[in-house]
């Protein structure tokens, strides 16, 4: 999956001023051009042998804080883009997945507005989400209105002021790895990868950022962080690719929870996340 954090500036509003990279928006005659970028910078990737399943038009399209590379796009801006970009992937045989919004739960207003035009829709694949606003539930609400989309959770990131290991794995595992696949989404994405002790390296933006690893200041040591373990756990059993079933718990209080998965092998895998502080009893009940 590729996405972009901001257009060239020359394509920008605040293509004079000195720090156009962080602010601004498309201009109103850059639309093709932008989206003719990003036909060429797939066909360039596929040349070296890399095919992008996916891309996203804009990183958090509605973020502009002024310490990094962004680009402010309203949802009628990525109508218009979508609308651009769709017909120059398609007759250039690319088969690359168009997504929108890529900004938080908070937004779902923003991607049904996306996804209402009818010309930009019959491109566009689906809605890509982040996690620092809202609830997860967000995901099925625009899901229910456009039953077609596909759902991709695209970006979550720990930080290091939030140092309680266990709420971290708790909150991870209720909003992300059981969460967010319950509400649609086919992917689970941490940002970032690994990071050092500083959090780094950054230019501008998150200075508190925990990566899935910490690479310590010898670069040969690494410490394995809550995201990790979290990874690693939902991971373990679920191979791509997969099918979510529908199962629900029994009996119980709500300190637990469950995910259902049918591997392409046949397998069925049952995951509980249980944070109980008692004894519960409970089962699992598929369907009806």
């Amino acid at each position: 999956m590729i996405t972009p954090w901001s257009a060239p500036t020359w394509m920008k509003t605040s293509a004079n001023a000195s720090n156009a990279w962080y602010w601004g928006t498309l201009q109103n005659n850059m639309f093709d051009d932008f989206a003719y970028y990003f036909q060429v910078t797939i066909q360039k990737y596929q040349a070296q042998g890399i095919n992008i399943a996916a891309l996203s038009l804009q990183n958090e399209p509605q973020n502009e804080p002024n310490s990094y590379p962004v680009m402010r796009l309203s949802a009628q801006n990525e109508s218009v883009l979508a609308s651009m970009l769709g017909p120059k992937l398609r007759n250039n045989n690319i088969n690359t997945k168009i997504l929108v919004l890529d900004h938080n739960w908070d937004l779902a207003d923003y991607a049904s507005q996306v996804l209402s035009d009818p010309t930009a829709n019959q491109y566009i694949a689906g809605v890509a989400w982040h996690c620092y606003a809202g609830n997860v539930d967000a995901q099925s609400t625009v899901y229910n209105k456009y039953p077609n989309k596909e759902v991709w959770f695209t970006e979550c990131s720990g930080t290091t002021s939030s140092s309680d290991f266990g709420s971290n794995i708790q909150w991870n595992t209720n909003n992300l790895y059981f969460g967010s696949i319950k509400n649609w989404s086919r992917t689970v994405l941490h940002w970032n990868l690994a990071l050092d002790t500083n959090s780094g390296p950054h230019s501008g933006g998150c200075d508190n950022c925990r990566g899935i690893i910490t690479v310590q200041p010898n670069y040969v040591d690494i410490t394995y962080n809550e995201e990790f373990y979290g990874m690693a756990m939902i991971s373990k059993f679920i191979k791509y690719p997969a099918n979510r079933l529908d199962c629900s718990l029994v009996g119980q209080t709500g300190c637990m929870a469950v995910l259902c998965i049918k591997n392409s092998d046949g397998s069925n895998v049952v995951t509980i996340s249980n944070f109980c502080q008692t004894p519960q009893t409970t089962a699992i009940q598929n369907g009806n």
